[in-house]
């Protein structure tokens, strides 16, 4: 069924976003919980205070909320921005990318959700000045995936994420009697070893608190050893407010969201730690970090462990690792759900991005550094960090 009465607005500017503050907080309790953490008004908010344009003439990106009330009410919030690349190459993509990792509006609950995202796809379609429009990891479960796609034929997912199903295991030991006589035994042993240079605890800190703010400001200097040893990049991590941000994420107000760390320590120091989100009973982890020093004894692992645990204990429904499936995530999960991308080129320069550079050769440059060996990687980052004086860019 169609929304008879409704009315569009485009929030563009900081100030905007704050006067849009109770609509969103409104929408965001009543809407799905399910992949929908990083269109919360607080993650969205924080963002883009550390990183958007402020104003229009303010350099960084522009948002592009686009919303959709009935009778003065939310009944869609979809939070876009635009990057500006070269040659003045304007890219319509998700507010808070590269930070955000899935794809996702807010939408009222109920059979007319569809119909009121698709006249909001109608009218982003047609926004000026708009090169090309690059929504990516959407998730396949979802009411915007069945309207952007439109019931077309997806033949290979670009994205898979990797969850694990609490709802399976009424209690921790239940899930410790679904895992493999060979797993149980690797992981008890790893703990052991551990164990045998002192004693193990672990906690979780909710944002708001100073354990909580030094626990992400430990994580991100772990990260950065890791990041040097193993010459990856990360554009998010690379990004000067990145500790700034994460850092200012809080318990949102009626518990729509809530920012997490879970820290691993070892006779009171700090030697892994997991950064993640939960709303609505769904847990993502986000970032995990360890001591490098301690790396042969997988202190990442053991805290992984324990975090799925508390969650267990916690009652609740997931255990999310994310998009990007790897072989170290098929112990930690047992569903995937595929994530999609949509792509429409508005313009020539839009066409030649889409199927130049998204298309064929960023995934071929990614794919590329890889697989190179670490060394190799390491020195590759080197160069292009004296060449050009920064970070460069990762996905």
């Amino acid at each position: 069924m169609a929304h008879p009465n409704l009315s569009f607005d485009l929030v563009t500017d900081l100030a905007g976003i704050r006067a849009f503050e109770r609509q969103w907080r409104v929408l965001e309790a009543r809407a799905d919980p399910s992949f929908s953490y990083f269109q919360t008004y607080d993650w969205c908010e924080r963002w883009f205070t550390q990183f958007g344009a402020h104003i229009e003439e303010d350099d960084g990106p522009q948002a592009r909320i686009f919303t959709a009330s009935e009778q003065g009410e939310p009944v869609v919030i979809w939070p876009l921005m635009i990057e500006q690349g070269a040659m003045g190459l304007n890219t319509l993509t998700w507010l808070t990318w590269p930070h955000g990792q899935y794809g996702n509006v807010l939408a009222e609950p109920g059979n007319r959700a569809e119909a009121a995202i698709a006249a909001c796809w109608g009218h982003i379609k047609r926004l000026p000045r708009i090169d090309s429009i690059e929504l990516t990891d959407i998730p396949s479960t979802t009411a915007l995936a069945r309207v952007v796609f439109d019931d077309e034929e997806i033949d290979d997912a670009p994205n898979l994420s990797s969850i694990m199903d609490l709802g399976r295991f009424e209690t921790v030991q239940d899930y410790v009697d679904s895992l493999s006589k060979t797993t149980r035994r690797g992981r008890g042993r790893r703990r052991r070893k551990l164990e045998t240079h002192g004693d193990l605890d672990f906690a979780v800190f909710e944002g708001g608190t100073s354990d909580y703010r030094g626990a992400v400001a430990e994580a991100l200097r772990m990260k950065d050893v890791w990041l040097a040893n193993t010459g990856k990049v990360s554009r998010a991590l690379s990004m000067e407010g990145n500790a700034a941000f994460l850092s200012s994420l809080p318990v949102s107000p009626g518990g729509t969201g809530r920012a997490l760390a879970g820290v691993l320590c070892l006779d009171g120091k700090a030697i892994a730690i997991e950064i993640g989100f939960e709303r609505g009973g769904d847990y993502v982890s986000y970032l995990g970090a360890f001591d490098w020093e301690l790396r042969g004894y997988s202190p990442g692992k053991i805290q992984m462990d324990m975090m799925l645990r508390w969650t267990i204990e916690k009652d609740l429904k997931s255990y999310d690792l994310l998009g990007n499936a790897s072989s170290y995530k098929d112990d930690w999960s047992n569903f995937e759900v595929p994530l999609l991308t949509r792509l429409v080129a508005q313009s020539v320069l839009g066409i030649a991005r889409t199927e130049m550079w998204v298309k064929r050769l960023r995934p071929a440059l990614k794919n590329t550094v890889e697989v190179l060996p670490d060394a190799k990687r390491r020195m590759l980052v080197s160069a292009l960090r004296n060449k050009s004086g920064n970070a460069p860019a990762g996905t």
